[in-house]
């Protein structure tokens, strides 16, 4: 037992897991393992489910962010290639608006829509 809010919220932060994307709404909630943080992070956020992201809690509010992400984290064909997909992929965010096929989103892997 905790004698105080102190030492309770101590022992959370080092003992447990909080999730970096939720709101201050909720700031209190925290998982008790990687994996139930994870499942978290699959279930209300958009996860990037690259091996080398998994592991380092990478995860996004929205679905623009995480596409963003994999373009530049994991598009193959240099910088160039990542920041015109990037650029492309702002004017759409921006403008809702999709210029046909500019980007290719094939390499993103299926995601459906969180849940929170």
């Amino acid at each position: 037992y905790y004698y105080n809010e102190d030492e309770f919220l101590s022992h959370l932060n080092k003992d447990h897991y909080h999730c970096h994307v939720c709101s201050d709404k909720y700031k209190y909630r925290y998982y008790k393992s990687y994996s139930n943080l994870q499942n978290h992070f699959f279930k209300s956020h958009y996860a990037c489910r690259e091996k080398q992201c998994e592991e380092q809690f990478v995860a996004f509010k929205t679905r623009e962010e995480l596409e963003a992400h994999n373009l530049s984290a994991h598009t193959k064909g240099g910088a160039s290639s990542s920041q015109q997909s990037l650029s492309q992929l702002n004017v759409m965010a921006l403008t809702g608006f999709n210029y046909g096929n500019a980007v290719s989103y094939t390499h993103l892997r299926a995601h459906e829509t969180p849940e929170h």
